[in-house]
């Protein structure tokens, strides 16, 4: 089990730097820019293009502005969906090419705090269950359920995209009372969804977890790791390294989720990055068995790739749904940050 939240004070979190790439996508979701930037300091004809990190108060003041313009109450739930597994920087490299499910989990519980600081992630097997949980760290007022609920959308939709199937013996609880359009969940979430629960949580099988990520690549996932663990150093909103670093992210960020898919077409994340040294464990978390999955991953890859031509290449379905992001690959691994800009029109 991950520590329990940690207070921290509210106008520290307020003031933190985040990538700005939510609010951008915000902004390609809704035309009424004067309102979604109403109260941010930031000019509604600069909003879809901002090029600079956004304070955590800035990126909430966002969603609130966004609260009105919805055309369904639901509204979240389907953005949250659309956005899935994608758009969260080198996060978004990391669980893509994690070995396992619960690699990726583990990678995500541990590294979305540098994206999203303004919630407690936590992960904890409960006998035959694995839960990954989220808690508000601050008072998230209008924008507490959106703020909740899209994180464990996020993860439920990556649970599917790993398993190729739907996670119907999974299950999801929600802390808040249940809104007046409790039908509607079923629409986006394929198994039960409870409210006014202990606290807000996915919850599957643990054995899941041992799901093997067929687009698993040791370069693309070792490097993926140190990105992030480099982001969650630089949490001190009062230093310009930090600054500096959170801009080079939203730039790998914007860029990740704003380049169109022109080439690659036939392959699959995986084959993008090329094959480096065995994974090392995510820092802080216990995973058994990555180096001999990795091998027995690597010796059964050429099989894999001639069944997914023979089927008419599965990895190129997977990859049209994550466009935006792998044609990002490369410059990611190089660590080329100026490439990645430049590609963004």
């Amino acid at each position: 089990m991950t520590k329990p939240p940690q207070p921290i004070p509210a106008d520290r979190l307020a003031t933190t730097l985040i990538a700005n790439t939510y609010v951008r996508l915000l902004a390609q979701e809704f035309d009424d820019h004067a309102t979604l930037a109403a109260g941010t300091g930031i000019a509604p004809d600069e909003l879809a293009h901002y090029p600079h990190p956004v304070t955590v108060r800035q990126h909430l003041r966002c969603i609130s502005n966004a609260l009105p313009l919805r055309e369904t109450p639901d509204w979240h739930l389907k953005w949250g969906k659309r956005m899935a597994e994608n758009f969260h920087g080198a996060v978004t490299l990391a669980w893509l090419t994690a070995p396992t499910l619960g690699h990726g989990l583990d990678a995500f519980i541990k590294y979305m705090p540098s994206r999203i600081p303004y919630l407690e992630w936590r992960s904890r097997r409960a006998g035959g269950q694995f839960r990954c949980e989220v808690t508000p760290l601050m008072d998230l007022g209008q924008v507490l359920q959106p703020a909740i609920e899209i994180p464990i959308m996020v993860m439920h939709e990556y649970v599917r995209v790993v398993r190729h199937g739907p996670a119907t013996d999974a299950r999801i609880e929600f802390a808040h009372a249940a809104p007046p359009y409790r039908e509607r969940y079923a629409a986006w979430f394929d198994c039960p969804v409870s409210f006014e629960r202990d606290g807000n949580a996915l919850i599957m099988p643990a054995a899941w977890r041992e799901e093997i990520n067929v687009d698993f690549d040791e370069g693309a996932w070792r490097t993926a790791l140190a990105r992030c663990e480099a982001a969650l150093r630089t949490t001190d909103t009062a230093d310009v390294a930090t600054r500096v670093s959170r801009l080079l992210e939203d730039l790998l960020a914007q860029a990740a989720g704003g380049l169109a898919l022109t080439r690659n077409r036939g392959a699959t994340p995986a084959s993008l990055v090329p094959h480096r040294h065995p994974p090392p464990a995510c820092a802080g978390h216990h995973l058994p068995g990555a180096a001999g999955r990795g091998a027995e991953n690597a010796r059964a890859k050429p099989a894999r790739r001639a069944r997914h031509a023979r089927a008419g290449c599965r990895g190129a379905a997977r990859l049209r749904r994550f466009g935006e992001f792998s044609q990002s690959l490369p410059a990611l691994v190089r660590g080329d940050a100026g490439g990645v800009a430049r590609g963004q029109d």
